[in-house]
């Protein structure tokens, strides 16, 4: 897996949480990173005196970052009791680490991933539904044309095509999969819902022109791919894969871990996304933080009513921010994850 690793890019977030992350090496002058514990991140917003206050009493400071042309970027941070490495022994248990009333279903793939990795996995009536109305250029899912193909073919092929399309579906996760294993971000084709639509791998340069930030300074301490089904919202539930990177930089002034989150599909609302979730070690104040970032390419924000979608979506992405962030938190701070406080269980 550590080949999928050479390059990185960073930005995101989405109508519920779902994003990618502004991440880079601070490049300001050393007196400003030993006085802001969060200045690596390159924020283009500043903490205030409410933020601080709210880091003082234990409690999430969650700031929106600017965005346009369909990007949506918020930072969350809250301090934290538990050692840097904690937050590597929860990622690699990525089941347990995830967990809570927005993720449905989630597993991390083995390594190299097999078709039984996908066992559970499933679409919603809706989606199924979906599908047999799905064209190219019109379709309920973020597909590309010769996916869509392959699931209508299997539900066209007698009475029992909703588990025929499921299959098929897991198959076409699966090929996506390899395919991004093979060759990265350039390799997955452009979904099929929209004639303007862009590759990932264009997406995500789009991303990057406007915040962000590549590097292959850092080699990962590990690396894999999960999926996951979330529902955030009253919004549809999302079927998602992503690849993870556990990142320690040893170099000053950087976060003691980061974690980058890079998404490579995503059944519906995001073009392309990318999280950042890091320690982040305060000498000047003697404080730990954990850090919470992302930034996604959406596609609800255009139209005469954008601007009032966007203040919609930045709200939720805002308060389910704060809650994602608690949550993780507090799983950091009761000690190990199941399998590593106990090996033997399930």
């Amino acid at each position: 897996m550590r080949c999928l690793t050479r390059s990185w890019l960073r930005s995101a977030a989405i109508a519920m949480v779902a994003a990618v992350v502004v991440v880079g090496a601070y490049a300001g002058s050393a007196d400003a990173s030993d006085t802001d514990p969060f200045a690596f991140f390159d924020l283009r917003v500043v903490l205030g005196d409410a933020d601080w206050k709210r880091l003082d009493g234990g409690e999430v400071a969650v700031r929106l970052l600017p965005g346009s042309d369909g990007h949506v970027g918020v930072f969350a941070a809250s301090r934290l009791d538990a050692p840097a490495a904690s937050l590597i022994d929860w990622v690699r248990e990525i089941e347990a680490f995830k967990q809570s009333a927005f993720v449905m279903a989630i597993r991390r793939f083995s390594d190299p991933p097999t078709i039984d990795d996908l066992e559970g996995l499933t679409l919603d009536a809706g989606d199924l539904d979906a599908i047999r109305d799905c064209r190219a250029g019109a379709c309920g899912l973020k597909l590309a044309a010769h996916e869509i193909a392959s699931l209508r073919t299997a539900a066209a092929e007698g009475p029992a095509w909703q588990q025929d399309v499921q299959q098929e579906f897991r198959r076409v996760v699966f090929n996506r999969v390899l395919a991004y294993r093979a060759g990265g971000l350039a390799a997955l084709p452009a979904p099929a819902d929209r004639k303007d639509a862009q590759a990932p791998a264009d997406a995500f340069a789009a991303i990057l022109e406007q915040s962000g930030f590549l590097s292959d300074r850092y080699p990962p301490v590990d690396s894999f791919i999960y999926w996951s089904k979330e529902h955030y919202g009253a919004g549809k539930r999302v079927i998602a894969v992503t690849h993870v990177d556990i990142v320690q930089p040893q170099v000053p002034h950087a976060p003691a871990v980061i974690v980058l989150a890079k998404e490579i599909l995503a059944t519906h609302y995001r073009t392309a996304s990318l999280g950042v979730t890091a320690v982040v070690e305060d000498p000047v104040r003697a404080e730990r933080y954990l850090v919470y970032m992302n930034r996604s390419q959406v596609d609800l924000l255009g139209g005469l009513f954008g601007g009032l979608k966007r203040k919609l979506i930045e709200g939720r992405v805002a308060s389910d921010s704060a809650a994602v962030m608690r949550l993780a938190r507090s799983r950091l701070e009761t000690g190990n994850p199941p399998s590593v406080r106990n090996p033997t269980a399930p």
